[in-house]
């Protein structure tokens, strides 16, 4: 004898078929109410294909300009805090950008050119002018020659536009951070064949550390020539001045965190020289990008640019 064994009734089978049935007709009724819409791809240029994110092994972050625009940024590694990965080792330090990503080391790319830094000694990019930031973390960064382990952060500067733009803003902040921005995209020719966009902007602020202030320059001109249908070739030009009184803003645990003999070091307190210290820097880049189809699926690209940095540091 065995226990446990279920006898199906017969008599309950119409009753499932019935069932069955509905539900078919049901998925039927739905598949003919769906609508197909036109499919949305995000491509990166770091990846060096035109392919969807979605579509590649590669891990890759895309940081599209309304939200470069939605944010206040001082600085680009700003712009990555929500970025999986990333850390900023240092804080709040204005001098440089300080990204880390998988707790390595990172290469920064200027529209996939690779950029020299040594400590503070680095091509100094104004979030604003920025219309883009890709990153590629991991090892995907061997793809990019001498490169770091962490990956590549990829910095798309804005160029000129198909569709003309004009915009002005004014963005105001704590420690009496105050910017106002120009960006302008028109055509230059009447078919559009011929473009041209100006990206300005000045600020100034201080600092939650006393006595330390400064203020920044930024203009970056560029334009478009349409040489055919398959080929453009565009000029890029950019100055930027900085001057500032910098700080080392790090303060230890023990005086910040933890109190040190009964007391906590003061909010602001400033352990550097402002009398003396000084961060002025003059940096001026020309370049341009030649691009050439040959059909959908090859393109040749080709891109120069020279930079002139000077900078004199005292902290």
């Amino acid at each position: 004898m065995i226990k446990g064994q279920k006898n199906i009734s017969l008599g309950k089978l119409p009753a499932a078929v019935a069932l069955a049935a509905a539900a078919f007709a049901l998925s039927a009724q739905a598949a003919d109410d769906y609508k197909t819409v036109e499919a949305v791809s995000v491509t990166a240029e770091a990846l060096k294909i035109d392919t969807s994110t979605q579509e590649t092994p590669q891990t890759v972050n895309v940081i599209n300009h309304e939200e470069l625009d939605n944010k206040i940024l001082r600085k680009v590694d700003d712009a990555l805090r929500y970025t999986p990965g990333f850390v900023n080792p240092y804080g709040a330090d204005y001098d440089t950008n300080w990204i880390r990503m998988r707790g390595f080391e990172t290469t920064t790319l200027i529209d996939g050119q690779t950029q020299y830094k040594e400590g503070y000694f680095d091509t100094t990019v104004e979030p604003f002018g920025l219309e883009a930031v890709e990153v590629v973390s991991g090892p995907a960064s061997s793809l990019y020659g001498d490169s770091q382990p962490g990956g590549v952060v990829n910095l798309v500067t804005k160029k000129p536009t198909k569709t003309p733009q004009h915009s002005v803003t004014v963005t105001a902040g704590t420690q009496k951070f105050i910017q106002g921005g120009l960006d302008i995209s028109d055509f230059a020719s009447e078919d559009g064949s011929k473009r041209y966009r100006l990206v300005a902007m000045a600020n100034r602020e201080d600092s939650f550390v006393d006595d330390v202030d400064g203020w920044r320059a930024y203009i970056a001109p560029s334009f478009t020539i349409d040489i055919s249908e398959k080929t453009s070739l565009t000029f890029l030009a950019s100055y930027l001045k900085d001057k500032k009184t910098p700080s080392n803003a790090f303060m230890p645990a023990y005086g910040i965190v933890v109190p040190r003999f009964g007391r906590i070091i003061p909010y602001g307190t400033n352990y550097g020289d402002p009398e003396h210290d000084r961060y002025d820097k003059d940096q001026v880049s020309f370049g341009w990008e030649f691009k050439h189809a040959f059909n959908d699926n090859v393109e040749y690209k080709q891109s120069f640019t020279g930079k002139y940095t000077d900078l004199f540091m005292a902290l």
